[in-house]
């Protein structure tokens, strides 16, 4: 699997992408420490990333006594993808391959885990290798010189981890007052009797919208009948206007022609109107000179002079 960089339990850089080949790789140095039964959790790794080179060379050495035949695979596995390999998983590579080939010396196998450990010293599963071979080549004196480098080295690690907290300290203690009052304000802010009071505000401001809404509506109502007035109104205008030549016959606006038409259908109006009596009911809506033209129409319609 080709990709990103993960730590392992050390804390150390290992190229791959795959969190199972980290865990399978963490679970390896577990059972390494406490002399555990599963160190095969380690033949795991590989199946989740075959091209890193930390889990072929761990899973080569596990198998190198049982199993030459398939450690040897592995071992040119993390041969081939050693050129994209961290600076930690070519050390481990080193110190491993070394151990595992057939014409080893115990001195030189034993520097390259000695040069392993002074870069990484928290790598406590090679410390142990690198005790276990002192101890077959009856060099108790060796194990103890890797002792002492790791504890030199963890003292320095120690005092760059202090000196790293004192100055976050010392970065902390720098905050202005004005910073400080600004986070005690905002702790203040969300107080029970702010919160009451914001909930308050929200109330009343909800209760002013629907008022304002009500009064639109309101508004809105008006200005709908004031627009069906102003339409009436234009209509009555148009009633009136002279150009209708119309009469008002018992309040209802006749026009001249209908009446025209009703009068000639009608044999019995010689006896119920007579122009007089006509002039009660029919009064002219239209101008001086119309009146005249309505007169003459009477006269042509009773047959007699006015």
């Amino acid at each position: 699997m080709e990709g990103g960089v993960k730590l392992d339990g050390w804390g150390y850089e290992v190229k791959t992408s795959s969190d199972a080949c980290i865990s399978a790789i963490n679970a390896y140095y577990h059972q390494v420490l406490s002399y555990g039964r599963e160190r095969s959790v380690i033949l795991k790794a590989p199946d989740h990333d075959e091209a890193c080179v930390l889990a072929n060379i761990l899973a080569a050495h596990y198998l190198y006594h049982s199993d030459p035949s398939r450690a040897t695979s592995f071992l040119e596995a993390a041969k081939s993808h050693l050129e994209q390999a961290t600076l930690y998983e070519r050390l481990v590579y080193d110190a491993l391959s070394y151990l595992v080939s057939e014409d080893r010396d115990d001195d030189v196998a034993f520097e390259l885990h000695r040069k392993l450990l002074k870069e990484f010293p928290r790598d406590l599963s090679s410390l142990k290798r690198a005790q276990i071979l002192c101890f077959y080549m009856g060099r108790p004196d060796l194990s103890l010189s890797l002792v002492h480098q790791l504890k030199l080295a963890k003292a320095q690690w120690s005092f760059a981890t202090i000196s790293h907290s004192a100055g976050l300290r010392n970065k902390m203690d720098q905050i202005s007052a004005f910073e400080k009052e600004f986070v005690a304000g905002r702790h203040s802010l969300f107080s029970p009797e702010n919160i009451s009071d914001l909930r308050k505000r929200l109330e009343n401001n909800e209760e002013e919208l629907r008022r304002k809404d009500k009064v639109i509506s309101e508004l809105e109502a008006k200005l709908d009948v004031a627009k069906l007035s102003d339409n009436s109104q234009a209509q009555i205008d148009d009633i009136s206007s002279p150009t209708w030549n119309s009469y008002w016959i018992k309040g209802y606006s006749v026009p001249y022609c209908n009446i025209k038409k009703k009068l000639e259908r009608t044999w019995r109006w010689k006896k119920l109107v007579n122009k007089s009596s006509f002039g009660k009911f029919i009064s002219p809506r239209v101008g001086v000179g119309d009146i005249a033209q309505n007169e003459e129409k009477d006269q042509e319609l009773t047959g007699s002079p006015s």
